[in-house]
């Protein structure tokens, strides 16, 4: 359940449709009763979204609160603002590095879309390529963020080995061989890791006895698209048990 923050600051902007308003990720801190935006959003709220002084927007700060305001040019005039909890269930997804940015890129936006708390980029033996820049990476996941509406912006790490120890975590592998998805979810309890190998597959014994196999599907799967199917039916599964 939502925890209303009553604030102060800013003005009632709990006008029109909200849905419809651009949502710009502003990052903490805040202070005071208007926030100041850099010249790059400055630039896409006026140029690309044809934003003039007095239009509502929404914002967030990824990190759990939300709120309601008015673009002013150089900032936003601040309104009622939402503190959202905490997921109770937190969604990993571990994935080795494709080789094509542009397939990286879209491993990164569906999953802030879908609202999935981490991506970590693995080490795996058979991986043939590196991360894309950390600085390339936030771009994209600032932009799912805005376009999704969504609250938390997703946290990107890595690479870590594919052995890395994940406690409080139960740990799933997509595995064409694995159990159904309906067997995985009814394993899931607290946390979820779910780990995708590289093209070609994980070495044999890379990964922990203990990790639970999941099949999405009877065929073998491009890289982005197993990991977009992990993200979609956790994701769509997540509830406090």
């Amino acid at each position: 359940m939502k925890s209303r923050l009553l604030s102060t600051v800013g003005v009632d902007a709990e006008v029109g449709d909200v849905g419809r308003r651009p949502h710009v990720f502003l990052p903490s801190p805040w202070s005071g009763d208007y926030l100041r935006v850099d010249q790059s959003v400055r630039h896409h709220l006026e140029r690309v979204l044809r934003l003039q002084a007095g239009d509502p927007v929404t914002y967030t700060d990824g990190a759990g609160l939300t709120g309601s305001g008015f673009f002013e040019g150089d900032g936003v005039t601040r309104g009622p603002e939402e503190r959202h909890p905490e997921q109770c269930r937190e969604i990993v997804v571990a994935v080795a590095p494709p080789r094509s940015p542009r397939r990286a890129r879209m491993i990164v936006e569906k999953l802030a879309e879908l609202g999935v708390d981490r991506l970590v980029w693995l080490d795996a033996i058979r991986g043939s390529a590196s991360p894309p820049r950390p600085e390339r990476v936030r771009s994209w996941s600032i932009a799912a963020l805005e376009q999704s509406r969504g609250i938390r912006l997703l946290d990107v790490q890595g690479p870590l080995p594919v052995r890395t120890e994940w406690p409080g975590h139960v740990v799933f592998v997509a595995d064409r061989d694995g159990s159904s998805p309906q067997q995985a979810l009814e394993a899931w309890r607290g946390a979820a890791v779910i780990l995708v190998g590289p093209e070609g597959g994980f070495e044999e014994g890379e990964i922990d006895p203990t990790a639970i196999p999941v099949s999405f599907g009877p065929g073998v799967l491009r890289v982005e698209t197993a990991v977009l199917a992990a993200g979609v039916l956790f994701a769509a599964a997540r509830g406090c048990l």
